[in-house]
């Protein structure tokens, strides 16, 4: 199926599926993988009822440091209020999963559902490559090997070309942002329904993952295998996890 793409500045926001749907699955970058990742991934939603949209990140000839937490909230927040009235559902994953949860308060009464997938709410995975006292000679694929863990998969295919100098435009502005405001508050004070799953972060970001679940009662699912692995091999019962959470928060019409 053909795409359709709106550019968004930096950001490009490609579509696909049912582009008149009013049924809209909105993704984050998927990095260090790229569309690929989401794309086959989310199949099981058909194309005919949503309407999917990937991002991507075009390099910018100049001004690298305007790829900012700031900006990308802006630039999807610009995006999601030009849909009108639509039912949208947000996935977010890794380190972008915090400009969704911003965007999910921001747009509150627009955003249906949220699905998160290893959210790196301490930003804690960047961390390991741009603060660490090591010195990180394959930066990318240091990177890289913080969600492939022991996977035996070949991801040559689904690995993104988006460039690391330009992520770390990013995580410097989240870096500054994330002491002055608490990402936990958003995600309780949010009346949007949430998913998360993980295994990275749920280890990393002990016990926060406890408090979420026990005393916050969000939904969330522990991955008995890395994200990459679930979402390369279509795990079945993720698929049904996410496909009741979606479908339980936007109710399809006139199908």
């Amino acid at each position: 199926m053909a795409y359709s793409e709106t550019s968004g500045g930096i950001v490009r926001f490609k579509e696909k599926g049912a582009l008149d749907s009013d049924s809209v699955i909105i993704f984050s970058s998927f990095f260090p993988f790229n569309n690929n990742v989401p794309d086959e991934f989310f199949s099981f939603l058909d194309d005919n009822r949503y309407k999917k949209v990937f991002t991507e990140f075009a390099k910018p000839v100049k001004r690298k440091k305007d790829f900012t937490h700031g900006y990308l909230i802006n630039t999807y927040a610009g995006y999601i209020d030009a849909l009108e009235e639509k039912k949208i559902h947000l996935v977010g994953f890794g380190v972008f999963s915090n400009v969704f949860i911003n965007i999910a308060n921001l747009l509150k009464g627009k955003i249906n559902s949220l699905t998160l997938i290893e959210p790196d709410f301490a930003n804690s995975v960047l961390m390991k490559i741009f603060d660490s006292k090591e010195i990180h000679f394959f930066k990318f694929k240091s990177l890289k090997k913080q969600y492939i863990q022991d996977s035996m998969q070949n991801v040559k295919h689904y690995l993104s070309k988006t460039p690391l100098s330009l992520i770390k435009y990013y995580y410097y502005s989240l870096k500054d942002y994330l002491p002055e405001n608490m990402i936990l508050k958003q995600i309780v004070d949010s009346n949007v329904e949430i998913l998360i799953l993980w295994k990275l972060m749920e280890k990393d970001l002990w016990p926060l993952p406890q408090i979420l679940t026990e005393d916050y009662e969000i939904n969330a699912l522990s991955l008995t295998e890395s994200a990459i692995d679930v979402l390369i091999g279509k795990n079945p019962d993720v698929t049904d996890q996410i496909s009741k959470h979606i479908e339980k928060n936007i109710i399809l019409e006139n199908y």
